[in-house]
């Protein structure tokens, strides 16, 4: 545990370790599988319909395909993980490599309590401004009630960690 200790300190230095109090990841299996299935029907048809007879007619563009299959797993490499941190006194939580970055400052949450997040309800595109669900998978949540009235869900891996690196910043 020291020598890993040492390697994070000579990588970004202890004082960058240190304002890190909570740093989570969650990886979504089913978002992966999902996309690659998806990947590999557009792939099945794409090869079905090249090597069909085109005696009548010329074989379609195969750049459509190549797109589509690179959307489909770029959107299963971004939403398949979700990670939550604490940091410099902000919430912060986004996507994959960073996309869709978001940040609340500690001092706006009025109050955490520990909730639960279905699948469904962390997958869905439309948020509504009021009430709002982050996540990768369904499961633990952490509901944090802002000053604002709004109401923001987070998925954690260790809600219980969250809450009481949340309350001790409060």
């Amino acid at each position: 545990m020291q020598e890993l200790e040492s390697r994070v300190d000579a990588a970004v230095g202890p004082a960058a370790r240190r304002s890190v109090r909570y740093s989570r990841t969650r990886v979504s299996y089913s978002i992966i599988c999902i996309a690659m299935a998806c990947a590999a029907a557009v792939a099945l048809a794409t090869w079905l319909v090249w090597n069909s007879d085109w005696s009548s007619s010329p074989p379609p563009v195969i750049g459509v395909p190549i797109v589509l299959l690179s959307a489909i797993l770029a959107a299963g490499a971004i939403f398949s993980c979700f990670t939550v941190e604490v940091r410099d006194n902000k919430l912060a939580w986004w996507f994959g490599f960073g996309a869709f970055r978001r940040e609340v400052r500690l001092s706006a949450i009025a109050r955490a309590e520990p909730d639960s997040a279905s699948w469904s309800e962390v997958h869905r595109i439309a948020f509504r401004r009021s009430k709002r669900a982050y996540g990768a998978t369904g499961g633990e949540a952490v509901r944090r009630m802002l000053h604002d009235g709004s109401s923001l869900k987070l998925q954690a891996r260790e809600p219980q960690a969250l809450l009481t690196v949340l309350a001790g910043q409060s």
